[in-house]
């Protein structure tokens, strides 16, 4: 499995799909932004667009937003079974846009087991008010 890098110019052929896998995150994991604030940052440059492949097929995506040295996970889905293949091409990523750590968030309980096989620590606690 890659990572290829979707460009702004290329984004309004693949959003139907990006959309669609955004919002079934969002059913799973409510989040304070909404599908049109992720094309906004994809189409500005603040993000960046990726198609998991597997060979000719896509399994997955990723959208990355690089924040100083740290690279966000905002948003990545497909890639279950390819877990230990994504965190090496987000590594790849980090690494050419001159990153050096890889942050992601989530409200999901399951990713406190999963996280930490792929390398991950927890960063932050949050108490709502």
């Amino acid at each position: 499995m890659k990572f290829e890098f979707v460009p702004p110019a290329q984004l309004r052929p693949v959003w139907p799909t990006v959309r669609r896998e955004l919002k079934n995150i969002l059913k799973k994991s409510p989040e304070d932004w909404i599908p049109e604030d992720v094309y906004a940052d994809l189409r500005e440059g603040r993000a960046l667009l990726f198609q998991a492949k597997d060979e000719d097929r896509t399994v997955g995506g990723a959208v990355l937003r690089p924040q100083g040295v740290t690279l966000l996970a905002w948003a990545v889905w497909g890639v279950a079974g390819y877990r230990e293949e994504a965190v090496r091409e987000l590594k790849t990523v980090a690494r050419n846009v001159r990153c050096t750590e890889i942050l992601f968030e989530t409200k999901r309980r399951g990713w406190d087991k999963v996280a930490p096989k792929l390398g991950f620590r927890p960063r932050s606690w949050l108490l709502e008010v």
